[in-house]
């Protein structure tokens, strides 16, 4: 039981780590891939296995991320159509796949 505790705080720490890569609030960020349906555990662990340490880095699983967390910022907004910081989330979101939409492959 410990171990699955463990397990999803260290699965939060590192979307915190690729919401903290992008420039967005954290909180609103894992809600908003919440809302879209992404199991964090699931870009963790990509990220620790031998494929992803060969391939990927915390830039790239950010731009990754960036379209789930735009379309679930997308139905936060449809719930609270009055709230700015989604709309502010949603520009920082738009502005990182911007500057990020061809991120180098520093792997080779």
């Amino acid at each position: 039981m410990l171990g699955f505790f463990a397990g999803m705080f260290r699965g939060s720490k590192f979307m915190n780590s690729l919401a903290d890569e992008i420039g967005v609030d954290r909180r609103l960020y894992k809600t908003a891939l919440t809302q879209a349906g992404t199991n964090f555990a699931n870009y963790e662990a990509w990220y620790n296995s031998p494929e992803g340490k060969r391939r990927e880095t915390i830039g790239t699983m950010a731009t990754s991320s960036c379209n789930p967390a735009k379309v679930g910022a997308q139905m936060l907004k449809a719930k609270f159509p009055n709230e700015q910081s989604i709309d502010e989330f949603i520009r920082l979101i738009e502005r990182y796949e911007a500057q990020n939409a061809t991120y180098p492959d520093t792997t080779k």
